[in-house]
């Protein structure tokens, strides 16, 4: 018997990829929810069909949206991390 892997969740990955790590040089206060946005449909898309690269890509979004939110300052500001932002 051959099992064939899915894809599903690896176009919102790299989507959410691409918006976070915009996230990071750019708006965070624009792309990072984008890549939130795209991230949480991915993940469930990926644990449901047993996608192990759409998880690969969700977790790797996940990094850079949480890099993101820590580079940006009114982000932090709003969650209520401003201390940070001094750093």
């Amino acid at each position: 018997m051959t099992t064939t892997a899915s894809s599903a969740g690896t176009g919102a990955g790299i989507c959410s990829c691409a918006m976070a790590i915009a996230g990071i040089f750019f708006w965070g206060i624009i792309f990072v929810p984008l890549a939130v946005l795209f991230m949480l449909p991915g993940f469930l898309l990926a644990i449901f069909k047993g996608s192990p690269a759409g998880l690969g890509y969700n977790f790797l979004a996940l990094l850079l949206t949480i890099i993101a939110i820590i580079t940006s300052p009114v982000l932090l500001g709003l969650i209520g991390l401003g201390s940070f932002a001094i750093l």
